[in-house]
């Protein structure tokens, strides 16, 4: 028991003293009591997986306070940018919208310089909700990290008690060569489970938050064709739809770039950086667009456009998350389980003995079965919300959205690579871990042979014996018959 691999892949030694309560668990019962309750304890804990949640979060609080930054200097810039738009209204984009139509004779005629006026104070308005919303993003984390950050100081506190009591009984060493093998198969299972569980959530994160990007896409479409079935006359109607539609873009823009940040090394085949670019211009000059027939028109094609290639970046990340990463975390933590269950057993069979070694009577204690899965929770403070939009609703499966009649499965963009997927650590992993186990093989199979040899050279010596033995009896015969 010489050095373990924590679930969340932090190696930790034998000799780390951890606090055992009262400071008195000896061998004996207590100890294989207390042993089995830390592994419920450490496995429950360890479900969400909160160190590798805790670095990803500790990174994400560094790149918005970075992007709260650059965001600050492009709000200063556009606000004054609007200061020195001569239509300028005080009341923003609602009272610039009711001057430039009460301003222009014709209905539905806008003057480029009033739409470019408009379309600088709208950009600056999305600005402002955007630092809004990351500033209200970092708080959130902020909050999360100081909430992981004692989960995992927990954690570590259980795994040091647990090394605490191995040390006590079986003095740092590993009690048989058969609790090495199973402690270094259980470390390299967990290894690729981390990459794996690592993987999940960020597929499964952006996904969530594509899922919900293309229903705030969705609403926004179907609120800018009710745009029009309003009477020209009532412009406080129009606007607040049009705001409605307006914000639901702007969210929607704002998931989809959150879901390439979590996939960072993979290339979206839909709804690319340069598409959300294109949808965040077409979303500046909404509220000049509103106003005659052509221009909503050529707004709503391009609205309509992004909400279909959203549903097929959804239908494709949906793809990768069923038929790839979810079918390989299933199989993982099942090898965990079996991993983890046989170490179990052996620990505890060593322990008992142990036991009976010190005290010289037997402990009678049943192996439990403990789930050691690992799925982690998403996380809804990353979505940039709209109202009237649950985000607690479930994502949509595949085949709700093979029901939507997107696209057909083999109509997709192809899959990602397995590096996408996973990262280039992973085939690293795998290569060590068949490396690995083709040495255990190795070694175990050379101490069966020594064992057999030992059995033979016992064997042999018996037969000599057996043999000796019967020469004798027969020169006995032999005498006495003379």
């Amino acid at each position: 028991m010489g050095c373990e691999q924590s679930k969340d892949g932090q190696a930790w030694a034998h000799g780390n003293h951890g606090e055992i309560p009262n400071g008195k668990i000896e061998v004996g019962q207590e100890a294989l009591e207390r042993y089995i309750a830390l592994e419920n304890e450490i496995a429950k804990l360890e479900a969400n997986s909160p160190r590798m949640v805790l670095e990803h979060k500790r990174e994400q609080l560094k790149q918005i306070t970075f992007n709260i930054t650059d965001q600050e200097v492009v709000v200063e810039s556009l606000n004054e940018a609007a200061l020195g738009q001569p239509n300028n209204n005080e009341d923003g984009t609602k009272g610039q919208v009711l001057e430039m139509q009460q301003a222009n004779n014709e209905p539905g005629v806008v003057e480029e310089s009033a739409r470019e006026a408009m379309a600088a104070l709208n950009s600056q308005e999305i600005a402002e909700t955007e630092l809004s919303n990351m500033r209200d993003q970092k708080s959130n984390l902020e909050a999360e990290i100081v909430s992981l950050e004692l989960d995992v100081e927990q954690l570590q506190s259980l795994y040091e008690e647990q090394e605490t009591i191995l040390d006590r009984i079986f003095g740092g060493a590993y009690g048989s060569e058969d609790e090495n093998h199973l402690e270094s198969s259980l470390d390299q299972h967990e290894q690729m489970r981390n990459r794996i569980v690592e993987a999940n959530f960020k597929w499964r994160q952006a996904q969530l938050m594509v899922d919900y990007a293309y229903k705030q896409l969705e609403h926004a479409v179907t609120k800018w064709t009710d745009v029009q079935t309003i009477d020209p006359s009532n412009l406080e109607q129009r606007y607040a739809v049009a705001s409605e539609t307006r914000n639901n873009l702007v969210a929607a823009s704002q998931n989809i770039q959150g879901a390439q940040r979590y996939l960072s090394n993979v290339q979206f085949p839909y709804c690319a950086p340069p598409e959300v670019e294109t949808l965040n211009k077409a979303t500046a000059y909404i509220f000049t667009d509103m106003q005659t027939p052509d221009r909503h028109e050529h707004a709503m094609e391009c609205y309509t456009i992004t909400s279909k290639r959203c549903g097929a970046l959804l239908q494709w990340i949906t793809q990768v998350v069923s038929q790839t990463i979810s079918r390989d975390l299933d199989d993982i933590n099942a090898k965990v389980k079996e991993a983890s269950m046989k170490l179990r057993t052996e620990r505890v069979r060593l322990i008992k003995e142990k036991v009976k070694e010190v005290m010289g009577k037997d402990v009678d204690i049943a192996v439990a079965d403990v789930n050691t899965d690992v799925k982690v929770d998403l996380n809804l403070n990353d979505l940039a919300m709209t109202e009237g939009i649950d985000p607690n609703s479930l994502t949509l499966t595949a085949e709700e959205l093979k029901a939507l009649g997107l696209l057909l499965e083999e109509d997709l963009a192809p899959p990602p690579s397995q590096t996408e997927v996973f990262g280039e650590q992973m085939e690293r992993l795998n290569q060590t871990y068949r490396e690995d186990a083709d040495r255990v093989q190795r070694q175990i199979e050379e101490s069966r042979e020594r064992m057999h040899q030992k059995l033979e050279q016992q064997l042999a010596v018996r037969r000599q014996r057996r043999a000796r033995k019967n020469i004798e009896a027969k020169e006995r015969e032999a005498l006495i018959a003379s």
